[in-house]
């Protein structure tokens, strides 16, 4: 799993997702499955609901949050910075320990 940015111009938005899919599909599953038996612990950390997607017929699945923000628009590059650093340290801080303890449980 990773933290990712991601930029969508069609919506003017943008997000920052915990991505699940450097295992085999079923380890995905798996993993998400266990962040989200967290769910409340991780989304009182971060003091926001964010989006879960198990995508069930994907190997991937993604946990996020979005923004709307005009990115195309260059007076809101600063806040778009901002925001992703923000919101990047909070993800590391909310999964991180959740993730490590998956990890050794899984060795």
């Amino acid at each position: 799993a990773h933290i990712s940015l991601w930029l969508n111009s069609k919506k003017k938005s943008i997000s920052c997702n915990l991505y699940i899919g450097g295992r085999d599909k079923d380890e995905n599953k798996d993993l998400y499955s266990y962040l989200l038996a967290h769910k409340e612990y991780i989304e009182n950390l971060l003091g926001k609901d964010i989006e879960w997607s198990l995508l069930e017929n994907k190997k991937a699945s993604i946990i996020g949050i979005n923004k709307n923000l005009d990115f195309n628009i260059k007076a809101n590059w600063e806040q778009m910075f901002d925001w992703f650093a923000i919101t990047a340290s909070s993800f590391k801080r909310a999964f991180y320990d959740i993730i490590q303890d998956y990890e050794k449980r899984h060795e």
